[in-house]
C-alpha cells in the first residue's frame, strides 16, 4: 500500500514537471523572439564562433565603421550560422521578424518566430 502511494505520488510529480516544461519552452521561445524582435544590429562579419548554442559574432559597423559585436542563443541565428562567412554584412533591424545576411551576388533571409518553420529564403540582392 505504501509501494502503491509513493509510486503515485512520484507519477504525479512526473506529469507535472513534464507540463511545466513545454509551457517554459514555449515561454522561453516567445521571450527570445520578444527580445530578438526590439533587436537593431548592422555589422560587416569579420569573425564568427559556435559555442554550444551561443552564437558570436564581431565586425564592424558600416553605418559609422565602429567594431561592433551581437551574441545570441536563438534557434534563428543558429539555422544563420552556417551561411555566414567573413565579409557578409549582416542586418537586423528593429521591429523586424528575420535576419538579412547580404553577399555580394546575393541575399539570404532568415526568419524566425515560434511554432512556424526555420525558413531560409534566397533573394538576389540588387545593389
Amino acid at each position: 500500500m505504501i509501494k502503491e502511494v509513493k509510486m503515485g505520488k512520484m507519477i504525479g510529480l512526473l506529469i507535472i514537471v513534464l507540463l511545466l516544461g513545454c509551457v517554459s519552452d514555449e515561454y522561453g521561445c516567445l521571450s527570445d523572439v520578444e527580445y530578438d524582435y526590439h533587436q537593431h544590429y548592422n555589422l560587416i562579419l569579420k569573425k564568427k564562433k559556435l559555442s554550444g548554442r551561443l552564437v558570436s559574432l564581431w565586425g564592424v559597423n558600416p553605418e559609422n565603421n565602429e567594431e561592433s559585436n551581437y551574441e545570441s542563443q536563438n534557434g534563428y541565428m543558429q539555422n544563420a550560422y552556417d551561411y555566414l562567412e567573413v565579409g557578409d554584412t549582416i542586418v537586423k533591424d528593429s521591429a523586424a521578424y528575420f535576419l538579412l545576411v547580404r553577399k555580394p551576388n546575393k541575399s539570404y533571409i532568415f526568419t524566425f518566430g515560434c511554432n512556424t518553420p526555420k525558413t531560409i529564403d534566397s533573394i538576389l540582392y540588387i545593389k
